[in-house]
C-alpha cells in the first residue's frame, strides 16, 4: 500500500507539469492520423484487427468456461418460446403526451436484449438450434420504423411522438443495435443464407438506410464537427459506429472515409475533455465518456495496425485514471452530477485501459473490480454489447491467474483536479473522515446546481450525501430540469443566500478556488458568489472546508452581503438519523458511527426536515430516507464569519 502513496506522489507533482502543456493534448487523434489519404496508408484491408474467434471456429469457443457457457445457453434456451411484438404507435405518442419513455424503452429493449442473448447461446454451444430464433430477432428489428430512443426523436423535424420512417436518425440507441446488428452479420451470415439469403441482406439494407447514410450525409451537433464542446453521446456513438464501418462496409474508399468521420468525431471528445481528465458528467457516465474512448482507442489502433495509438498521452492517462480517484471506497464513489452513491465500473475496461497507459494504479483498481463485482461468479451482460462480452468470455481465464486475496483498493489521500475543479482527501485507507468537493460550474453535462457542494464520508459510510438522480423522464432533459428538486442547489451542500439558490446556466460559476495539502490537513476554499443571481444581493461568499486529519471536519463561511434578510441558510443532506435537541450542537447517528455537529447558537440556528422521495430509485438508494439540516444564520452583519465543526462522537 506505501508503494501506492509513493506512487501518487510522484503522479501528482508530474502532472503539474503535464497540465502546463495543455497545447501539446488537443487533436491527439489528429496528430497521430491527418487525412484520410493518411488513413488509407495504415488501415488494415482485412478483418484481422478482430481478436474474437469466428462461429466456424468451434475449437476456441469450446475453450470458453463450462461453467458460464451453462447460463449463456440457458438464457437463450429461455427465449426460444419469446415472440417478438411490433411496437404500438401509442407508445410512442405517450413520450410526447406524458414524457413517459419507459413504454417504448422497455420493449425495443427486450427485442434488442433477446438478439444479444440468443447471438451469444448459439456462439458458444454452435449446434444451430438458436439460428431460427435469430433469424426472426433479426427479422423483427429491421422491419422497425426506428430504432431511436422515443425521447430523442426531438431530432426529426416532426418531434416527439411516432418516428418518421422518412427521416432516420442516429443516437445512443441506433448507434448500439446497428452494432449488435453488424456483428450478427458477421458472425451468422452464412447460416442465415442456409434459412433465406435475404435475411442477411436485409441487414445490410437496414443498416445503410437508418445508421450508415444518416451519419455520412447529416452533421449531428453530438459530433462536434463544428469545434463545439461535446459530451457522451459522441464517443458512444463513435466506438459503435466504428464497429459498423469496419464490420460492414466493402467498398475500400467507403470505409476509409467513413472511419475517418469517426476519428475526426472521436478527436473532438477528447478536445472537450479537461487536461486533467476530469468527467464532468461524473462517474456514473465514466463507462459510457472515458471508457467508450478507451474502447475506441483500443479498437482503431487495432484496425491500424498500431499505427494510430495515443494511448502514450497524458491525458489518455488522466481519463483513465478519473475513475479510481473518484472512488471513495468501493462501491461509493464521488458523485456529482447525474450518479447515484454506488458505481460499478467494468473490471473489463479499467483493468485494460491501465494495461494499455502502463498505469499499475489503474491495473490494481481494475482486479478490485473484477473481485468485488464477483465476476467468477456468473457471466455479465448490462452496458457490453456483443463484442464485449465475447471478449470477457475469454478474458475470465486471464484474469483469475492474476486475482488473489490481497487484491484491494488502491488508496489516494488526497487529489485535485485543476480544470475540472474536483478533488478529495481522506484521513486514511478507509477509517475516519473522506471529503469530495468541486468548484466548477452550473452547466456541465448532467450537472446539478451545485457550485462549491461537498460529501462527507465517515468510516467508509455515507454523512453529508449528494442525492444523486431520479428516474429519467422527458423533464429531466427538459427547461423544467431544475424544477426538480436534486438539481437544486438549495438540496446540495451549499448555502442559501438571501432566500436564493444558485441558478443554471454557464455564467454560474465558482471563482478563487484554492485546494491545499499538507500532513496535517487538507483545505480547499471557494467563493461562491458568481454562482447566485443578482437578487441574492451577495458580493462574496467563501467557503473553506478543512479536513484536519485524524481530528475533525470543518467548513467556514465568509461572506459579504449587499443586505441581509435572514434568510440565508448552510444546508445540509443527510441520510442518517439526526437529534438537534441541544442548541450548538446536533448528534448525528450515521450507519458509519455517531457524529456531531458543533455551532456557535449565538450566530445560528438548526432545523431539520424530511425530504420527500417522490422516485422509486432514489427511495431504493436511499432507502432509510433523507434528511436536510439548515442552519440560518441569525445575525444582521452585511459581513461575517461562522464555523461549524464536525467530529466523532467517542462513546
Amino acid at each position: 500500500m506505501k508503494i501506492v502513496r509513493i506512487c501518487f506522489v510522484v503522479f501528482f507533482l508530474l502532472l503539474g507539469g503535464m497540465l502546463t502543456s495543455s497545447a501539446q493534448s488537443k487533436d491527439l487523434l489528429i496528430k497521430a492520423c491527418s487525412s484520410k489519404e493518411a488513413l488509407a496508408k495504415v488501415l488494415v484491408s482485412d478483418k484481422s484487427w478482430i481478436n474474437i474467434p469466428v462461429y466456424s471456429n468451434r475449437e476456441a469457443w469450446n475453450k470458453a468456461p463450462e461453467k458460464y457457457k451453462a447460463e449463456i445457453i440457458d438464457r437463450g434456451v429461455k427465449l426460444l418460446p419469446y415472440v417478438f411484438k411490433a411496437t404500438p404507435a401509442m407508445y410512442y405518442e405517450e413520450t410526447k403526451r406524458k414524457g413517459n419513455r419507459s413504454l417504448v424503452e422497455t420493449l425495443n429493449g427486450e427485442k434488442f436484449t433477446a438478439l444479444k442473448n440468443l447471438m451469444m447461446a448459439e456462439l458458444v454451444e454452435g449446434k444451430g438450434r438458436f439460428i431460427e430464433k435469430i433469424a426472426d430477432a433479426v427479422f423483427a428489428i429491421c422491419e422497425m420504423t426506428s430504432w431511436s430512443g422515443p425521447s430523442h426523436l426531438t431530432a426529426q423535424k416532426a418531434g416527439l411522438g411516432v418516428p418518421d420512417e422518412e427521416e432516420p436518425i442516429v443516437d445512443l440507441s441506433v448507434a448500439e443495435i446497428a452494432n449488435l446488428m453488424a456483428w450478427c452479420h458477421h458472425f451468422f451470415k452464412a447460416d442465415l443464407d442456409k434459412i433465406n439469403p435475404l435475411i442477411a441482406k436485409r441487414i445490410e439494407y437496414t443498416l445503410r438506410r437508418n445508421v450508415i447514410t444518416p451519419y455520412m450525409t447529416r452533421d449531428y451537433g453530438w459530433m462536434g464537427l463544428n469545434g463545439q464542446k461535446t459530451n457522451n453521446w459522441n464517443i458512444w456513438i463513435s466506438y459503435n459506429m466504428l464497429n459498423v464501418f469496419l464490420l460492414m462496409e466493402k467498398d475500400s474508399t467507403k470505409k476509409n472515409n467513413a472511419v475517418y468521420r469517426t476519428l475526426v468525431s472521436a478527436n473532438n471528445f477528447i478536445n472537450s475533455i479537461d487536461e486533467d481528465g476530469g468527467c464532468e458528467e461524473g462517474p456514473g457516465y465514466w463507462n459510457h465518456a472515458g471508457g467508450k474512448m478507451y474502447e475506441y482507442l483500443d479498437l482503431i489502433a487495432r484496425a491500424t495496425n498500431n499505427k494510430v495509438n495515443i494511448f502514450s498521452e497524458p491525458k489518455v492517462r488522466n481519463i483513465g485514471a478519473y475513475i479510481y480517484k473518484a472512488c471513495i471506497y468501493y462501491p461509493y464513489f464521488i458523485n456529482f452530477s447525474d450518479a447515484g452513491p454506488t458505481q460499478s465500473p467494468s473490471p473489463y475496461i479499467v483493468y485494460h485501459f491501465g494495461e494499455r497507459t502502463k498505469d499499475p494504479v489503474m491495473e490494481q483498481f481494475g482486479l478490485m473490480l473484477v473481485k468485488e463485482r464477483g465476476w467468477f461468479d456468473r457471466i455479465w451482460g448490462g452496458v457490453y454489447g456483443i463484442e464485449k462480452l465475447s471478449s470477457n468470455l475469454f478474458d475470465y481465464v486471464a484474469l483469475k491467474d492474476k486475482i488473489n486475496t490481497n487484491t484491494t483498493q488502491p488508496f489516494i489521500p488526497a487529489f485535485w483536479l485543476p480544470q475540472t475543479q474536483i478533488g478529495a482527501a481522506r484521513d486514511d485507507d478507509g477509517s475516519g473522515f473522506y471529503f469530495a468537493t468541486k468548484g466548477g460550474y452550473n452547466a456541465a453535462p448532467h450537472g446539478h446546481n451545485d457550485v462549491g457542494s461537498f460529501i462527507l464520508f465517515y468510516n467508509k459510510k455515507p454523512l453529508f450525501v449528494d442525492a444523486g438522480v431520479g428516474t429519467y423522464t422527458i423533464k429531466t432533459f427538459s427547461k423544467e430540469r431544475y424544477t426538480i428538486w436534486s438539481m437544486q442547489s438549495g438540496y446540495h451542500n451549499v448555502v442559501t443566500i438571501n432566500g436564493k439558490d444558485q441558478k443554471e446556466g454557464k455564467d454560474f460559476v465558482a471563482s478563487h478556488c484554492v485546494f491545499n495539502e499538507s500532513k496535517k490537513a487538507t483545505t480547499f476554499s471557494v467563493d461562491v458568489a458568481k454562482a447566485y443571481e443578482a437578487d441574492a444581493s451577495v458580493n462574496s461568499w467563501v467557503r473553506t472546508y478543512a479536513l484536519n486529519k485524524g481530528k475533525n471536519f470543518t467548513v467556514t463561511d465568509s461572506y459579504d452581503v449587499k443586505n441581509n434578510n435572514g434568510q440565508s441558510y448552510i444546508n445540509l443532506l443527510t441520510p442518517a438519523a439526526v437529534d438537534n435537541a441541544e442548541k450548538g450542537k446536533i448528534i448525528i447517528k450515521a450507519e458509519g458511527g455517531v457524529v456531531s455537529i458543533s455551532y456557535n447558537p449565538q450566530e445560528m440556528e438548526a432545523s431539520v426536515e424530511e425530504v420527500k422521495l417522490d422516485d422509486a430509485s432514489m427511495e431504493k438508494t436511499w432507502s432509510k430516507g433523507l434528511r436536510r439540516i439548515r442552519l440560518r444564520l441569525t445575525t444582521s452583519s452585511l459581513k461575517g464569519k461562522t464555523n461549524i465543526v464536525i467530529a466523532a462522537v467517542n462513546n
